[in-house]
């Protein structure tokens, strides 16, 4: 297996064999399935089955932000990937790998608006954004368009955060998880109208649906030419979360653990309670209607 750091660390925890190598396709020069993975803490029960596997493992592995990993298959530098729910709407050239993706059914715990007065106050305000996920900032568009009536200013910025210049901050991933919990440091304190919004749970008290944050998918190209190769990929990468959130949870916790420096009990509530990795006809359902909010509100 080749792999891009940052996470090439990964592959002296320890070996996991229960599941079949994926074989190789000729795809490249080495003839490795490229592979792009995201390098958040919310998809290590997948990657740390992966990089610990046997080493018979053929792929190009290749860890970065949801957007940059869509970036890299938008040019052609990846065969399969995680990415984001947006942009796999974005795109109709693509097969979705079936039994898996990022999810939740109810609060994500990693996707957080953060705001400093009430959100129906904040129609003339700046929102600080991240670029690192298309999915949960235009969610968040989406939210505000259905819930509130409006959708504020959103401004782009590499670290979202409240400050004079913003009203709001969306922040997510493995930075929302420690942003969380200094928020929560903050509770004793009075906050005024500070707001704190899981979008998981905004989304799924609003729609009753799962909430699909991302997904896995292939270009329907390389699947049409490695038919036999993408469908043992596809098996394996739900044996591999289902070791991730089995046999090797207890060394994904510690791994998640030493890389945010949070406690084993928030982030077992965080994989076991928050985060979902099904595809189910719900979860389709899930993703089908905020294709079509997003479509209503001209953001696809």
């Amino acid at each position: 297996m080749s792999i891009h750091e940052p996470f090439s660390h990964l592959t002296s925890v320890g070996k996991f064999s229960q599941c079949s190598p994926v074989k190789p396709a000729e795809t490249d020069k080495n003839g490795l399935i490229r592979f792009g993975q995201i390098n958040f803490i919310n998809v290590l029960p997948l990657t740390m089955p992966l990089l610990t596997s046997q080493d018979q493992t053929q792929l190009e592995f290749v860890l970065d932000t949801p957007s940059a990993l869509n970036r890299s298959f938008e040019e052609g530098n990846l065969d399969v990937s995680a990415m984001s729910s947006f942009y796999f709407l974005q795109n109709g050239n693509l097969e979705l790998v079936p039994l898996i993706s990022i999810a939740s059914k109810g609060a994500v715990g990693s996707v957080l608006f953060f705001a400093d007065r009430p959100l129906v106050a904040l129609q003339r305000c700046k929102i600080a954004i991240t670029s690192a996920s298309a999915t949960s900032v235009n969610l968040l568009k989406v939210l505000f368009a259905e819930k509130i009536g409006f959708i504020p200013e959103f401004v782009v910025c590499d670290e979202p955060e409240l400050n004079t210049e913003f009203a709001g901050a969306l922040v997510i991933g493995d930075r929302a998880l420690a942003f969380d919990q200094n928020w929560d440091a903050r509770s004793g304190d009075s906050v005024g109208d500070s707001v704190r919004v899981d979008l998981g749970a905004w989304w799924f008290e609003a729609f009753s649906l799962p909430m699909v944050f991302g997904v896995w998918a292939a270009r329907k190209q390389f699947v049409e030419s490695h038919q036999a190769q993408f469908q043992e990929l596809c098996s394996d990468l739900r044996h591999y979360f289902d070791a991730g959130l089995g046999a090797q949870f207890a060394a994904v916790v510690a791994e998640a653990s030493r890389r945010t420096g949070l406690s084993s009990q928030r982030l077992m509530v965080y994989y076991r309670h928050e985060l979902n990795f099904d595809m189910t006809a719900e979860h389709l359902k899930g993703l089908e209607l905020y294709r079509t909010l997003c479509l209503k509100h001209g953001l696809l």
